[in-house]
């Protein structure tokens, strides 16, 4: 039996157990606000488990390594036969490998996220490890957490009546650009603040460089001059000064102008393909905008021209410059529609790991 309210360590981890085809279209975008939004009350999240179509494994384990590099990806295919018997298939693998990593010890924690009802058996077993059979009180110390989404009409009604509320959390996958939008806010301040402590410890470096020498000058003017007899014995007969008016003119030192290592045009060229490496980096996988990349561009680029374009304009500056470097990199340009509307792929999140 294992204590779950035994002292938390650094081993003391959540695994997530995540039903990808319960989630659907709004599986990613779940994740990523649970996660970034990880609940105070339930330990950190260690081990990250996907339960997919088989043929879908790749995309997802390469999605969520890059998405979420700190922690344990575990990518699970599931055998497409039929709806049902994959369902049955997703939500039994999600049962074993709960309870397997619990009892191992590789997680301490179990957080299951779907909005499917069938569950409820993995909880009163988890309750069983901890309390033994006497599940009249929980008193909160199920290491079990529920996670929901937001959507209409795919929870139980008799799951809500009777499942304890304590254990269950819901997400709002719409809060999902905000949480992006944070990140890479928090992103942009930690470089700016390890900017400036690169600043100030160079500052110091130079300072103390500084205050050595001066100390080193002052040492030698506080040097004793000899006795003035000794300086007349010791000095050689002065010579005669040289006539100045009868040198020649030394030639004046030639003046090189200082000229720019590189064009205007190379400059902003690498500018440019800096901002579509940023936006392969911080755009999530899927259909895109142009507009959509403002507020990235605004808030890693504020000084580049794009910063503060506006709409067509935006637009049109985006295609002509922006584009074609992210195209290099996989990006597709998606013709025919209106807004123009263009896909942010696998192949270029995975440029940019070769790179």
């Amino acid at each position: 039996m294992v204590n779950s309210n035994s002292t938390e360590t650094s081993e003391n981890r959540t695994g997530i157990y995540a039903d990808i085809q319960n989630l659907q279209d709004i599986s990613r975008e779940v994740l990523v606000v649970l996660i970034r939004r990880w609940p105070d009350n339930v330990p950190p999240p260690g081990k990250l488990n996907l339960y997919v179509r088989a043929d879908h494994a790749d995309l997802w384990r390469v999605w969520a390594s890059h998405e979420f590099s700190d922690i344990e990806v575990v990518v699970k295919g599931v055998q497409h036969y039929t709806l049902s018997a994959t369902k049955n298939a997703a939500d039994m693998a999600i049962a074993v490998d709960a309870i397997s990593d619990f009892n191992h010890d590789r997680v301490n924690h179990v957080a299951v996220v779907s909005d499917d009802s069938d569950f409820i058996s993995l909880y009163a077993k988890l309750a069983e490890e901890v309390n033994g059979l006497d599940l009249t009180y929980s008193n909160g110390n199920i290491p079990f957490l529920w996670v929901f989404t937001d959507r209409m009409g795919t929870r139980s009604a008799l799951l809500q009546e009777f499942f304890p509320g304590e254990y269950i959390h819901v997400v709002d996958h719409r809060l999902f650009h905000q949480v992006e939008r944070d990140r890479r806010r928090a992103e942009a301040e930690a470089e700016a603040r390890s900017v400036a402590r690169s600043r100030n410890a160079q500052d110091r470096v130079e300072k103390g460089t500084a205050e050595a020498e001066d100390a080193t000058a002052v040492a030698e003017v506080s040097v004793e001059p000899p006795a003035p007899a000794q300086v007349q014995a010791e000095s050689p007969p002065l010579e005669p000064e040289p006539d100045d008016s009868r040198r020649a003119p030394e030639p004046e030192p030639e003046v090189v102008e200082d000229r720019p290592l590189i064009s205007e045009a190379q400059r902003e060229a690498s500018e440019t393909e800096r901002i579509a490496i940023q936006l392969i980096r911080e755009m999530p996988v899927g259909k895109f905008k142009s507009m959509d990349c403002q507020d990235i561009i605004r808030t890693n680029f504020p000084n580049h021209h794009l910063a503060n374009a506006g709409g067509a304009v935006f637009g049109t500056i985006f295609r002509r410059e922006v584009l074609p470097f992210m195209e290099k990199r996989g990006v597709k340009d998606l013709p025919g529609q209106s807004p123009r509307q263009y896909e942010m792929t696998l192949q270029a999140k995975s440029s940019l790991t070769r790179a």
